[in-house]
């Protein structure tokens, strides 16, 4: 199935209708779309932690928005790009600063405060 947007409106091409078929393919419509703005996000906040992640990644996650691994890869849910802009930055951020500390210290706050002072 191929997924489009045609004068803001979204059309999936598939062999038949089948509900099943169409939600895989808005997902994956949604996963690359969460992956090219989140990659593009992370080039802007890169040179501000002098840091990048060793990898992300889109995925289904039942109760979080991101998540860090103790490699500092940075896995989104693939719902994140419908958030607004700013909303989606912090996301971002958040986890990039768990590149650094694992756990929600004063150290990660403030290391967050430091780059986005208004969400801190």
């Amino acid at each position: 199935a191929e997924v489009k947007i045609y004068r803001g409106k979204f059309y999936v091409t598939a062999p038949k209708v089948n509900e099943d078929i169409i939600k895989s393919a808005m997902e994956k419509w949604y996963r690359e779309k969460t992956l090219e703005k989140v990659e593009e996000r992370i080039k802007y906040y890169e040179p501000m932690l002098n840091k990048s992640p060793n990898g992300i990644g889109a995925k289904e996650q039942k109760k979080r928005w991101a998540s860090c691994t103790p490699a500092n890869k940075l896995y989104f849910n693939w719902r994140c790009v419908m958030a607004p802009s700013p909303v989606l930055d912090y996301i971002i951020v958040h986890e990039m600063c768990h590149m650094f500390y694992k756990n929600h210290s004063q150290q990660f706050w403030d290391m967050v405060a430091a780059v986005l002072p208004d969400y801190a």
